[in-house]
């Protein structure tokens, strides 16, 4: 982190549109951030997914019928405060 720089999201993840066998991207943009935590909610909450790929700013996620709605939000920290980015998910 930059002396002085303020942890702000400045790209936020969208939804992907892809096709069953593919893969979906998200990627969150920060400032001031030194790590990041993606999430997923499968409709019962959301839970981290706890790998070396779910605390990148970019997350592969392989897309299956099941996947399909699932959603996915990265928690981006500076050490000090956490802010979520907004919400997106895996459509077909």
């Amino acid at each position: 982190r930059l002396a002085g720089e303020t942890l702000a999201i400045t790209g936020q993840p969208e939804d992907f549109v892809g096709t069953i066998g593919g893969n979906a991207t998200f990627t969150v943009e920060a400032t001031g951030a030194i790590s990041y935590q993606w999430y997923q909610n499968t409709g019962s909450g959301w839970v981290a997914i706890n790998t070396n790929a779910g605390r990148n700013k970019t997350i592969t996620i392989p897309i299956a019928a099941f996947r399909v709605g699932f959603q996915y939000r990265c928690e981006v920290s500076d050490g000090t405060s956490t802010i979520t980015s907004e919400v997106a998910e895996i459509l077909i």
